[in-house]
This record gives C-alpha cells, structure tokens and sequence, in this order.
C-alpha cells in the first residue's frame, strides 16, 4: 500500500519489488513545521542506466529534489507520466448520521428509549432541529415512520450494511530514469527531500527540589501529520536554517505549466519565514543521540558548518496523525533566586510595586536548552505533587546561565516615599528642573535571605544614594557641551540590595528629572 509520505519503488516484477524500494532511512524535522526526509534504494542498472523509479504525486518536495548515488555519479536525470492508476481510501464515518445514511435502502432494527424495538428499511435520513439532530424515515411492511434521533438508543444494521466511508481518487504515474557515469549492475542511490505537516515542540518538566537545586528534564513532543514512520532515524534539529522555496514544488515531482513554475518561483525569492512559536535557535553544530528504549542523550562530534544541533532518536515508529513525547535529557542543578521590581509603575497589591520572582541557573549539560514550554512543580512526601507554575524558557547554550520567571514574590513588599522640590530654571541649558528625594521601603516577609533588585528608569540624573547603583546610561557623561542632546534621554539605575529574613529596610536617594 502506498504511504502518504512517498515510499518509491521500481516497477518491477512482484519477485524483485521487495528489494527494490525506496526506504526511509532518517527523517530531520524542524521546529517550524518542516522536514527532511532521506531515502535510499539499492536499484538494478543496466549498462550506465537506472530506469523506471517511481514518483507517486502524493510526495510533496518542496523546493529542490536531490539524487546522490555512493559509487557513483549521475549524469542526467528525468520524469515522464505512465499509466492512470486509481487509489482507493477507506475511512470511518464521523457519527451515525452519516452512517445510516451510506445505508439508506438497507434494513436495520432500531432500540428506542420509550418503546419497543422497530425494524425496517431505512428510506431516507434528513436534518432535524438544532444541534445536529437528525430524522430518519423507516419504511414498513405496510406503512412509513419517522423516527427523531433522541428517541433512539441504539441501532443494528443488517446483512450486506456498508460499515466504512469509501471513496476513490485518480492518480497520474510518474516514472524517472537515471543515467550514470560508469557501467555497473547495481547503484545505491539516495533521495532528499523538504516536506511539511511534521513537526516537534520542546516542553520541560522542572521540579524545585528544596535546597536551591532543580532537576530539568526536556521532553520532544513529535506531531505527525504527513505520514506512518517505521523504525528511521529521527533528527530533531535545534536550528534556523533558510528555506526560502518550501512552498514551491520541485518541477521534477510536480508542476502544471511552465508559466505557473515560474510564477512560484518570482514569488519564492520575496517571501519571509517565519516561526509560529518564535522558537528557533541557532548554535555551533552537533549531535546528541538518544534510543526509544531508553538511554539519554550522548555528545558526539559536529557534523556541519550550518549552526544547527541535532537530537537522534533510533529506531523511531510513529503513525501518522498521532503524537509522541520522547525524553531527550535531563539535567539536576543548583540555582538561585532572582527578586526584581520595577519602581515605575505601581502595578503591586495595596497600591505597592510588584516584585517578579525568578531563578537563575547553568546549563550544566552538554546540550543546548532550546526554547520551549516548561511547567514547574515540587514534589515532597508531605504535600505531594504542586504545580508551582507554567513559563517559557529561552535559550541556554551549554555551560550558559539563564534565567526562567517563577511569578509575583507576594512575600516581599516594595513601596516608596517621594518628595519633590520647586521648580528651578537651569540657565546655561535654558531648561527647568525638580530635585525628588526618594525613599525606598523594603519588607522581606519570607524565612530567608533575598537578594533585591530594584530598577527605575529617570528623565535626568542621579545626585546621590546610600547604596551606589548600577548606572546603564549616564546623563553626565558629557557635561562639557551645555545644549548636548544626550540630556534629553533617559537614565536606568539598578539597585542591588540584601534583605535580611524579615527585615524592615529604608534606602534614599536623589534624582534631579528635567521638566
């Protein structure tokens, strides 16, 4: 039977066909929704000829079809149409509706809810009411009946009932020959070629294990919507690699006319890719190998200069329209909390400044953390499971530290205290300033030491603070043209402060903010 996907075979006697097909040896799939697929045949040749490969046109390659052959080298290559071939689909029927009325003219005994059983012919089946009802009229030995759905528990059909959705559509063959460079009995010739409607997202389980260590596990979630993959070599590529044709069809495997392949073509050089999930990374090459059965991960050497990492999963059978969740790494670590608030907007309970609590960790294995969904929990045998949380984790290179937000630290409090000054013209500049002394009140309700940054964004400058801060862009640092427009920018200061468990702190400074 042939598969969605494109298995190619040779047109050849039934005693040779086994050994004469196209398999599939691996498949890399992208984040984007796309992907390589990479199949082999061992093919008889005659003198410097391979003739007959078929093309069935449910393969979609997408942009350029690539021919290589081991111990050899090919010269030409070209398609022509064969024989009309018809393809037969058998699917089940989406509800009884649609059963019963594939069925209209056959007999059948229906259960009712209120009454006894009834038989006979189903005449026809028609829409009643609302909410997908329906109507079926029964014929009798001597009299019709119409028969609503929600009178009707249950049904038997008869002999001869039709129980699936069958239904036929035409195919054109499409046959290649090859031509090589030497005369040789056999060739094994390899096929290449970019696809769609496979996909893989990342998602990561996180538990917070007391004493500031968390454990990591990142899962593969593989969605299948092309076709059944029988025991290849699946790549999961980390990387954003250009596609810029993905939705022009090689002409080799399907065009209708030469104008519209060149309409696809003036069209493919201006469009832009794009991510859905805007979860492509971009890396140094190499590749970590995983089997279904069990083992993680293992770091071996790079393979390309194209700044792509890959996860290999062997021995990898997935049908198609289902999905798959296979464990790529796992990794135990120690972290540390990260408490930030930012002093321009009062967006905490009771009118405060909301603190964001977040951890901070390294990526202590040898695989890059590739952005994706992780749900955080902790796990004790006191309270059992917790969620704690769901986020997204960007990108961590190996031996790189991250950072993921946890949420809002409701257990530390930040408020302030703001007192302005008189409006004061500045001469040399012709512009008028305020002088603001702030305070800020700092609570740490928790049972331990935090660390707190806090961060505000001035209109001016900083005259003095209790507690030197970081200054990421300095208002003076050009004080010698008075009209400099650098004065006109803002200044961001971060503040980096300890808090004692339960302590009560007060820290001021002083901004002068030009009006």
């Amino acid at each position: 039977m042939l598969r969605l996907f494109g298995i190619l075979f040779l047109l050849l006697p039934a005693s040779l066909l086994a050994q004469q097909r196209f398999e599939t040896q691996s498949v890399t799939i992208f984040k984007t929704g796309q992907a390589f697929y990479h199949q082999r045949i061992d093919a008889q040749a005659t003198n410097r000829q391979v003739d007959s490969l078929f093309l069935p046109k449910t393969t979609p390659a997408l942009g350029t079809v690539g021919f290589h052959c081991f111990d050899n080298k090919i010269l030409s290559y070209y398609t022509y149409d064969g024989e009309v071939q018809q393809i037969e689909q058998s699917t089940r029927f989406s509800g009884p509706r649609q059963l019963l009325a594939a069925n209209i003219g056959k007999t059948i005994t229906l259960f009712l809810h209120e009454a006894e059983s009834t038989s006979g012919t189903i005449e026809s089946v028609h829409n009643h009411g609302t909410g997908g009802g329906y109507q079926l009229m029964l014929k009798g030995q001597t009299a019709y009946r119409l028969i609503s759905s929600d009178q009707i528990s249950g049904f038997e059909l008869g002999e001869r009932a039709v129980e699936r959705l069958v239904s036929q559509s035409t195919e054109i063959k499409k046959f290649l020959n090859i031509r090589l460079e030497n005369p040789k009995p056999n060739a094994t010739i390899e096929l290449t070629y970019l696809t769609d409607k496979l996909s893989w997202v990342p998602q990561y389980q996180a538990q917070l294990m007391g004493n500031q260590r968390i454990q990591l596990q990142l899962f593969a979630t593989i969605l299948n919507d092309r076709a059944s993959l029988e025991n290849v070599r699946l790549n999961l590529a980390v990387g954003q690699p250009e596609f810029l044709f993905s939705r022009m069809n090689d002409p080799l495997f399907d065009r209708s006319t030469v104008r519209e392949f060149l309409a696809q073509l003036n069209n493919g050089g201006s469009r832009i890719e794009t991510s859905p999930m805007m979860m492509q990374n971009v890396i140094t090459s190499q590749r970590a190998s995983v089997m279904t059965q069990g083992s993680l991960p293992t770091t071996t050497n790079a393979l390309n200069e194209a700044d792509l990492y890959f996860f290999n999963i062997h021995n990898f059978s997935l049908d198609k329209g289902h999905t798959a969740k296979v464990r790529l790494l796992e990794l135990e670590t120690e972290y540390t909390d990260v408490y930030t608030c930012n002093l321009n907007s009062r967006n905490g309970a009771g009118n405060t400044f909301r603190v964001n609590h977040a951890i901070k960790f390294r990526n202590t294995s040898p695989h890059p953390l590739t952005t994706g969904i992780i749900m955080f929990h902790r796990h004790d045998d006191e309270n059992g499971f917790e969620p704690l949380g769901q986020q997204q984790l960007d990108f961590i290179a190996p031996g790189a530290t991250g950072q993921i937000r946890l949420g809002i630290a409701t257990g530390v409090i930040v408020d302030q205290v703001e007192l302005v000054g008189e409006s004061i013209k500045d001469e040399a500049r012709d512009r008028y300033y305020r002088d603001r002394t702030v305070t800020f009140q700092l609570t740490n309700t928790k049972d331990k030491p935090i660390t707190l940054r806090l961060r505000r964004t001035v209109n001016g400058y900083l005259l003095d603070s209790e507690i030197t801060p970081i200054n990421i862009s300095d208002g003076l640092a050009d004080r010698s043209t008075p009209q400099n427009q650098y004065y006109d920018r803002s200044n961001n200061y971060e503040w980096v402060i300890d808090l004692a468990p339960g302590e009560n702190r007060e820290v001021q400074v002083e901004f002068r903010t030009w009006q």
